[in-house]
């Protein structure tokens, strides 16, 4: 008998352990059709220009055509350590001010172009620092570049004009390494059909419609399991979710509306919430009356209240920002003792406003990107500045318009969202030749000129990252305390898709604005 019931249970045990291998089988089994959809909250691409767009749309696509020289160790969730790419391996001088890179043999271009070599590294590096063709030369990824040099075909030397312990991390950042040949031979054109080395060849740009990619079959970490990847504009959250619901896409940028996702959770799909997430900034643009006046931007600040603004994002997206770097970015303020807060006084506001000689209060005409973060701020605090006796106008603009706008110095009251993970974006916000009208702009849409503030920035890199942590913190202190910058609220980022898109990793952070999607992201049979 007992020998009998030994028996049955070997059998059962091999009976439940080949139903669970069947099971397992099935749910990893592919779809036939390996083509990822991803709709995308804008109206079209931008320039497509690594040098010149940082626009979310176009982050994506550089994400898959281009590989970076360093990446993090968790792809698109940033850290202060960073792994080998297309740079294998490096050196660095005991003052780092010297790192040698050993690029990775047998990297090929797409469509015939040959290998990456030393060439394409310096050409990338000193195309991106030259401000007549680069909006990022203020980057700290390039800005401290002393020189680029060629050693061999496989090794650069980058020489730094004073010590940057942390160039790796920038470069990580960055957008990726272009190619030589193919940009010298086609100019322009080489970016609105660009190539690269990444997992996706760049097939078609139908503008306002979509882009499409297609795998890189001998990409040198492994050929993808997609076959094709998709990128259509949808700034219309509606049809982004008909879109998703009927099956016609599977990945759409999500809305920063809290029970909207969770209404979406309930449908069925998977909703990812991605850090480090966006800084929210409203950029006072000092050149334009009457923002050239301190108490009127005070007044404003004072008549904004940022936890209005959390409610309407909802807490599973948003919370209160008081200083421009927000503490889930690096060398983000983790101690807000000191920050000038701006919390919510309508009656102070409207004191300072009769101070500054407005009692009754102004008209304002402004621009606002079309996507909800940006028209929900801009509303909300339309509403708050109203109540103190300012009128804003807002003119909604696509997002392309938007940032074009900035750039042409025509927008009193700029909303940023910074992607940015690190506090190096100050730079290209803050020194004084970055300002629009200069010769060199990059992101100062404030037109703030600090001489203490430009020559901390200018020597911060050169500090130990503890000793970074503090000036950065004394940098966005005097920023608040001057007035150049408002942050409203820190947002993390919602994208859904259905639950037979398998990303092929985490879910958890984004250099890009948008899910990672990388060589083992898979459609699952369905």
């Amino acid at each position: 008998m007992k020998l009998n019931r030994i028996i049955i249970a070997l059998v059962l045990s091999a009976f439940i352990v080949t139903w669970a291998l069947s099971f397992a089988g099935a749910e990893t089994k592919l779809a036939k059709e390996q083509i990822l959809r991803f709709a995308e909250a804008a109206a079209d691409a931008g320039s497509l220009n690594v040098n010149t767009s940082g626009l979310a749309q176009d982050l994506v696509i550089y994400d898959l055509v281009y590989d970076k020289l360093f990446e993090f160790p968790k792809k698109g969730l940033p850290s202060t350590e960073v792994v080998p790419h297309v740079a294998e391996s490096w050196g660095v001088s005991d003052n780092f001010t010297v790192f040698t890179l050993h690029l990775r043999n047998g990297i090929k271009w797409h469509k015939g172009y040959g290998e990456l070599t030393a060439d394409d590294v310096k050409f990338s590096l000193d195309l991106r620092r030259n401000p007549k063709l680069s909006s990022f030369a203020n980057s700290e990824d390039v800005r401290f570049i002393k020189e680029v040099k060629k050693i061999d075909d496989y090794t650069v030397r980058v020489i730094l004009k004073s010590p940057l312990p942390g160039w790796p991390i920038e470069i990580a950042v960055s957008r990726g390494v272009v190619c030589k040949k193919y940009i010298e031979e086609k100019g322009d054109e080489a970016w609105t059909n660009p190539i690269g080395t990444g997992p996706f060849i760049f097939e078609s740009y139908q503008p306002n419609d979509r882009i499409v990619l297609v795998r890189n079959e001998e990409y040198w970490k492994g050929a993808p399991i997609l076959e094709k990847f998709e990128l259509l504009f949808m700034p219309s959250l509606a049809s982004r979710e008909s879109a998703l619901r009927r099956g016609e896409v599977d990945v759409i940028k999500g809305a920063y509306d809290s029970m909207w996702l969770k209404k979406m959770e309930k449908l069925g799909f998977t909703v990812d919430v991605l850090g480090p997430g966006i800084a929210g900034l409203f950029e006072f643009n000092m050149t334009i009356k009457p923002l050239d006046n301190w108490l009127v931007r005070a007044a404003i600040a004072y008549a904004i209240d940022r936890e209005e603004l959390v409610l309407a994002f909802g807490e599973m997206l948003a919370s209160a920002q008081l200083s421009p770097v927000p503490e889930a970015f690096i060398y983000g303020i983790k101690e807000y003792r000191g920050i000038a807060p701006y919390r919510c006084d309508p009656e102070k506001a409207k004191a300072l406003l009769a101070a500054a000689g407005y009692p009754n209060g102004f008209s304002l005409k402004v621009y606002s990107s079309e996507r909800d973060r940006y028209l929900t701020q801009y509303t909300i605090i339309q509403n708050q500045l109203k109540k103190v006796g300012i009128k804003l106008n807002i003119v909604t603009v696509d997002h392309t318009t938007f940032h074009a706008k900035g750039k042409a110095n025509e927008n009193p009251l700029m909303a940023y969202g910074r992607l940015g993970p690190t506090a190096s974006f100050l730079s290209n916000f803050y020194l004084s030749s970055g300002a629009m009208g200069g010769k060199n702009p990059t992101y100062n849409y404030s037109n703030y000129k600090n001489p203490e503030i430009d020559k901390l920035l200018e020597t911060v890199g050169s500090l130990p990252v503890k000793a970074q942590e503090a000036i950065y913190a004394k940098i966005q202190r005097q920023l608040l305390v001057d007035l150049a910058t408002y942050p409203t609220i820190h947002l993390k980022m919602p994208s859904v898709r259905a639950p037979y898109v398998d990303l092929g990793g985490q879910a958890e952070g984004t250099t890009t604005g948008s899910p990672i999607f990388t060589i083992k992201t898979r459609i699952l049979a369905h």
